[in-house]
């Protein structure tokens, strides 16, 4: 071909500016093929086995850091579970002390109850044992003193005590001087 383009008449000029087109274009190529598209480089220059090492290496740091993760996420899970049962047992514990609490709450009511129904009771008890006890008649009443009363009938019965009348006249009579039995049946306080 180099020959017709001579044989033309167009000399040999073009011919020589192809053969260094040529060579610009096939050096370009090679600097091409060198800087971008040989695998021994990097874009940035650096050897590729160097990079491909280092991206190894934090390929294997990265999968350390997720076994680390898991593990202290497994732990993390089970310290949520503990406390999840934790919770769940507080929570059981305030339920069962509400429960406790209403209990005392109405096992105090249901004492008050009970107390104001003794009281009433032991006050009606009082008056009908106080009311029958008038006009009692005994031979004789010996106080804890040893001081005794004949032909005594009993007047009154209070809180004061016992007044009665006897052979020699009146007296009252306190619910300390009187001995045990009679305090219980007028349910006076026991004496001391």
């Amino acid at each position: 071909m180099l020959q017709d383009i001579s044989e033309n008449g167009r000399g040999g000029s073009l011919g020589l500016v192809g053969v260094i087109s040529c060579a610009f274009i096939l050096g370009v190529c090679t600097l091409w093929h060198f800087l971008v598209a040989d695998d021994s480089l990097t874009a940035d220059g650096r050897d590729a086995g160097s990079v491909v090492r280092q991206q190894e290496e934090k390929i294997r740091d990265l999968k350390a850091d997720i076994e680390f993760a898991r593990k202290h996420r497994a732990a993390r899970e089970e310290t949520a579970a503990e406390a999840d049962g934790l919770a769940g047992r507080i929570r059981k514990i305030e339920e069962d002390k509400a429960a406790r609490a209403k209990t005392a709450a109405e096992l105090t009511a249901s004492i008050a109850t009970a107390e104001s129904s003794l009281a009433s009771y032991q006050e009606s008890y009082r008056r009908q044992a106080w009311q029958a006890a008038a006009g009692e008649k005994l031979t004789s009443l010996t106080l804890k003193s040893g001081r005794s009363y004949q032909d005594v009938t009993i007047s009154r019965v209070t809180s004061q005590g016992m007044e009665i009348t006897h052979r020699d006249g009146l007296a009252r009579i306190s619910p300390a001087d009187l001995d045990p039995a009679w305090q219980q049946r007028f349910d006076w306080p026991v004496s001391r």
